[in-house]
């Protein structure tokens, strides 16, 4: 499964599963790097979710760029929850493991 069409069927859980506000963070030259493919609130918590193709590596975080892991231990280090995954499953256990849900 392409990225693309993984970043649409975690979007469609998050909503249904999980509630809260979510967005897909659009790719540009506009954009700043590093930020996660979907942003989201739940419950007053800043969330960012950084998706790899599933299958591609042997973890999701080989996957990520500096600017990601950087970006990533900003948000954590400032009280959000940025997770990088290429599991829906497992994703969505650990989304509800940080959010306390």
């Amino acid at each position: 499964m392409l990225e693309a069409a993984f970043s649409t069927k975690v979007l469609k859980k998050l909503r249904a599963e999980i509630g809260g506000s979510w967005r897909k963070n659009p790719v540009s030259k506009f954009g700043s790097s590093g930020i996660g493919d979907i942003v989201g609130c739940v419950k007053g918590r800043y969330v960012e979710i950084e998706l790899k193709a599933p299958g591609k590596y042997r973890h999701p975080l080989v996957g990520c760029s500096d600017l990601q892991l950087a970006h990533g231990k900003e948000v954590m280090d400032n009280g959000g929850v940025w997770i990088c995954e290429d599991n829906l499953n497992e994703l969505l256990e650990l989304l509800s493991q940080a959010l306390h849900l």
